[in-house]
C-alpha cells in the first residue's frame, strides 16, 4: 500500500507527474477534503485492468458495499472521482485497488 500524493490544478500549465500505482493505492482524508480528487490512470500494460475505490459504509442491512469495478483498457487512460464519502473513517484515507499494475501509472488531483 502506497500513499499517493496529490497535485493542485492551478491557472498556469503544469505536466503531469504521473507514478507507478501499487496494486492498493491511498490518499489522506486531508488531500480529499470536501470535493474530492481526480485520480487519472494510464494503462500502459498490454491487457485491460480494473480500478475500484473503496466504499467503507454499509447497507442498510449492515452488510459491507461493494464497490464498483471500473474497467481500463489496454492503452488506455481513464480517470475515476474519489470523494469524502470513499474514506474509511477508522483510517483516515480512501483506498485504491488495481487487478494489476504492470506498466499502469497513476496521478491525483484536487480541483
Amino acid at each position: 500500500m502506497a500513499l499517493m500524493t496529490v497535485a493542485s490544478v492551478t491557472s498556469t500549465f503544469a505536466a503531469s507527474s504521473l507514478a507507478a500505482a501499487n496494486s492498493t493505492d491511498t490518499i489522506q482524508a486531508s488531500d480529499i477534503g470536501t470535493r474530492g480528487v481526480i485520480v487519472e490512470i494510464n494503462n500502459g500494460g498490454g491487457g485491460s485492468i480494473t480500478v475500484s475505490v473503496s466504499d467503507p459504509l454499509t447497507t442498510p442491512a449492515g452488510n459491507t458495499a461493494t464497490p464498483p469495478a471500473q474497467s481500463i483498457s489496454a492503452g488506455q487512460r481513464g480517470r475515476v472521482f474519489v470523494g469524502p464519502s470513499n474514506v474509511n473513517l477508522s483510517t483516515g484515507f480512501a483506498t485504491l485497488t488495481y487487478s494489476g499494475v504492470t506498466s499502469v501509472t497513476s496521478q491525483a488531483f484536487r480541483y
